[in-house]
């Protein structure tokens, strides 16, 4: 249905590109009749404003017709980019040959319908997509079971076996894909475990499922949903050889067979991205820097062929593979030329970034300064994530950033601030529910450190650098300290 929500159409409007544009006001000059051309002036106001006035809307347009007005632009809106894209997206392809087919049976014209239907599932067949093969099936059986099709006797056990085949497969996907969205959910649930008990709890609910799991039956997508499943299942219990061994066998349905590629270039970069995670917390930095030029270069290839999705995704995940690639290599001085151009992309794709993303690069970023030795630069960003509201999704960097802004005011001698801020710190951890020796540690070493004299503070640093040791050995808090860079932070101040 068409939305007259003026601040939808306008995010549709301003999510245009130029050549979008153009297509839409050549699309609309040749439909649009007296009354048409309205919509079109009301598109060239929306365009136009950088941000929404709804104020000059009203003083351009009918109040009373205005709805309409909004809702038909919209509609025409959308006409015009299906009709842009269909050339080259084959799921509209397939939506319209169905679409087609169907408006021929209604007119009666089955055998034509008939004619259709095949067309549209040797498409299906050739991107494995068994969800409207299954839809196409169907409506070819309704045509055969109430016409004579003189198609044979034969027609009917081709059916017969074609049906039994894709119930099998499309059961295999839609269990896999919502084991998939379970394993997602369980994250978002449960983050990393901190604990036996809670690596216990989360194997009784997926090990099972994940075993059940016929492998050998599935098609491309639902392998490579499989293998995103096991990979969150694996990230959640920190088992990173095997987020690792999942998430290469992930990507490898994609890279082993060139065709393969374009069928879900997003779910492919998903699967790099993993990659680049399980070998930046194995701190393995050469296969890393390996796998990030691969990516790198993929993305340079395909760029012009991807759709603004990708690229947001695109960026999201090569941009945040840089900035790690810099911290894992602790060339910090060269890791600060990356940042203006990650702002510059999160500026342009803000409006269409959750505030997740953009909280995790402007974390990375602040790590960054600080440990290049520029800690002024990193208090803005570190505010944007302490002052971001966003339902305590990733509450734990929330918690992060308020240790690396003591880290910053420490290294800027702002002593006076780490001991004010010492206490809404502990208040925050204890209310969001983050409960782990390594925040303990580090907030007693600056409550300790802001009252000392500073010839005490190396003592303090070394006393800090035997603890921060001696949680490293421990798989549940070892994490932590890799997300703060906090063990390099106090050698760095130490040499």
């Amino acid at each position: 249905m068409p939305i007259s929500k003026t601040a939808s159409l306008f995010a549709l409007i301003k999510s245009l590109s130029r050549g979008e544009k153009r297509h839409f006001r050549s699309y609309a000059q040749r439909e649009a009749d007296s009354s048409g051309y309205k919509y079109l002036q009301l598109f060239d106001v929306l365009e136009k404003q950088h941000s929404l006035d709804e104020g000059l809307l009203t003083s351009h347009f009918d109040k009373k017709k205005l709805p309409n007005l909004k809702r038909h632009l919209y509609s025409q809106i959308m006409i015009s980019l299906k009709l842009q894209q269909s050339q080259s997206s084959v799921t509209i392809q397939l939506r319209e040959f169905l679409d087609y087919a169907t408006i021929l049976y209604s007119k009666g014209l089955y055998l034509q319908s008939l004619k259709i239907i095949g067309k549209a599932k040797v498409l299906a067949g050739k991107i494995n997509d068994e969800l409207s093969l299954l839809q196409l099936l169907e409506f070819e059986k309704i045509i055969e079971s109430r016409h004579i099709t003189r198609t044979g006797t034969d027609r009917v056990a081709e059916l017969t076996e074609e049906t039994s085949q894709l119930m099998v497969s499309v059961a295999n996907r839609l269990s896999v894909s919502t084991l998939r969205l379970q394993l997602h959910g369980g994250y978002i649930k449960y983050g990393h475990v901190t604990s036996e008990a809670a690596a216990r709890e989360v194997r009784e609910l997926y090990e099972a499922q994940l075993a059940a799991a016929d492998v050998d039956g599935l098609g491309l997508i639902e392998s490579a949903y499989y293998y995103q499943a096991k990979v969150w299942y694996h990230f959640i219990l920190l088992e990173m050889e095997a987020v690792l061994a999942c998430a290469q066998r992930w990507l490898s349905l994609f890279t082993s067979e060139g065709q393969y590629v374009h069928r879900d270039t997003n779910l492919m970069m998903r699967a790099y991205h993993y990659v680049l995670s399980a070998l930046y917390h194995l701190g393995r930095s050469e296969e890393y820097d390996e796998y990030l030029a691969e990516f790198e270069l993929f993305r340079k290839q395909q760029y012009k062929k991807f759709n603004a999705n990708s690229q947001i995704i695109s960026f999201i995940y090569v941009h945040n593979g840089r900035l790690n690639r810099y911290m894992l290599a602790k060339d910090y001085q060269a890791g600060l030329a990356v940042i203006p151009k990650t702002l510059t992309r999160i500026k342009r794709y803000q409006a269409k970034l959750d505030g997740h993303r953009i909280l995790v690069l402007h974390y990375k970023i602040s790590l960054l300064y600080i440990m290049a030795g520029q800690p002024q630069k990193s208090i803005t960003y570190l505010h944007s994530i302490i002052n971001t509201k966003i339902n305590n999704l990733r509450s734990d960097i929330q918690g992060y950033a308020r240790l690396a802004f003591l880290m910053a005011h420490f290294d800027m001698h702002n002593f006076d601030v780490v001991q004010s801020h010492i206490k809404s710190i502990r208040a925050y951890f204890a209310q969001a529910g983050i409960n782990n020796e390594v925040s303990d540690v580090i907030l007693q070493f600056f409550v300790a450190t802001s009252s000392a004299p500073a010839r005490k503070h190396p003592q303090l640093f070394r006393s800090l650098s035997d603890e921060l040791h001696e949680l490293s050995k421990n798989i549940y808090t070892k994490r932590g300290l890799l997300y703060l860079h906090i063990q390099e932070w106090v050698h760095e101040r130490l040499s």
